[in-house]
C-alpha cells in the first residue's frame, strides 16, 4: 500500500469518528435539553443506536476495508462501501 492511499484511509476514518462524537455531542445536548420520560432512550441506548450505522462509502469503488496484513482490501465495494467478503 502506498503512502498516498494508506493518508485517504486514516482521513476517511478521522471524519468517521468526527461524525460519532458529534452525534454523541448532539444526543447529550437534546437530551439534556427535553424532559426524561419513561420512554425515551437514555443517552448511551441513543449513542450506540447511531454509531452501529455504517458510514457513507468512499467516492471510489475500491473496498474500504482493512486486511489481516493490515493493506486496504483491493475488491470492488458495493453501496455500502464494503465488498462481498468484508460485508457488503
Amino acid at each position: 500500500m502506498d503512502l498516498g492511499a494508506k493518508i485517504e484511509d486514516l482521513k476517511f476514518e478521522l471524519n468517521v469518528l468526527k461524525r460519532i462524537v458529534e452525534q454523541y455531542r448532539n444526543s447529550v445536548s437534546n437530551n439534556s435539553n427535553s424532559t426524561s420520560s419513561p420512554k425515551t432512550a437514555t443517552t448511551e441506548e441513543t449513542v450506540v443506536e447511531k454509531t452501529v450505522t455504517k458510514p457513507k462509502p468512499q467516492s471510489s469503488s475500491q473496498c474500504s476495508a482493512t486486511t489481516q496484513k493490515g493493506t486496504r482490501c483491493s475488491r470492488s465495494s458495493r453501496s455500502n462501501g464494503l465488498c462481498w467478503q468484508h460485508g457488503g
